[in-house]
């Protein structure tokens, strides 16, 4: 278990410090936050270079259980403790501890409240947008291009979205779907304000990617997926879909 007491500067340089700079900046001004971080260990085989019963040297193999984490492993637990705003951000998976489920982080270790992420936030309203597109025969790309970048430019002046006014700007043409996304929300599919994080929206909702049932695969900016200049998708009358790409300077293979 790995537990850090630090601050945060975000104009520090990265650098070693002396003793009298860190007793400097550990008595600072600067944000306080505590982390712990859950490093699990794994078992190991190893050898083990002993003798045998005829002293002759012999060469076994043992099962250790007292390994350091791989460095470049990657952490299933931890958390984040804003010491001045006293709030909380953790990772953290269900495990069964004595025939219990139980999160340790949150009900053994902090006691505190589970909230979901920005991440699963943005997840479940796109599922719904989906849902709500697909179920009415919409353009499930343009209506998910539409949501990420209604989301990505309400970011910039705030960290909750209305999910009605969501709805209402992602089919804004079908007052059907707008009716049966508003359901949706009051049947408490996603929260009726949604609180995304500026970093996380702009992260998630940055790109689109798509994968066709004929193996094709498109990423592109979210915006351009309502935007027919760039990109344009086209329905047949067979029931296909056909996707344009437009205004194209140059390709380069990646």
């Amino acid at each position: 278990l790995l537990v850090i007491d630090f601050e945060g500067d975000l104009d520090q340089t990265v650098r070693e410090m002396t003793d009298e700079e860190a007793e400097a900046a550990f008595k600072g001004r600067g944000t306080r936050y505590f982390a712990i971080i859950l490093l699990e260990a794994r078992q190991a085989y190893m050898h083990e270079v002993g003798s045998n019963d005829f002293g002759d040297a012999a060469t076994t193999i043992a099962r250790h259980h007292a390994i350091l984490p791989n460095p470049s492993q990657k952490v299933a637990s931890f958390a984040l403790i804003d010491g001045d705003a006293m709030t909380v951000w953790f990772v953290d998976k269900e495990r069964e501890i004595a025939g219990e489920k139980r999160w340790l982080i949150p009900d053994g270790l902090l006691q505190c409240s589970m909230e979901a992420s920005s991440k699963e936030v943005l997840e479940a309203v796109t599922t719904v947008v989906e849902e709500v597109a697909e179920e009415y025969g919409a353009n499930t790309v343009r209506a998910l291009a539409r949501a990420k970048s209604y989301v990505a430019e309400n970011a910039e002046d705030s960290d909750e979205v209305d999910a009605h006014e969501l709805g209402r700007e992602v089919f804004a043409d079908e007052p059907v779907l707008q009716e049966r996304f508003d359901r949706a929300v009051d049947a408490g599919a996603i929260p009726e304000r949604v609180v995304v994080e500026k970093a996380v929206a702009k992260r998630v909702t940055k790109n689109h990617k798509i994968r066709t049932d004929t193996g094709i695969e498109l990423t592109f900016p979210a915006e351009y997926g309502e935007n027919p200049d760039f990109i344009e998708f086209f329905s047949t009358p067979d029931g296909r879909i056909e996707i344009a790409l437009k205004n194209i300077g140059a390709i380069e293979n990646r």
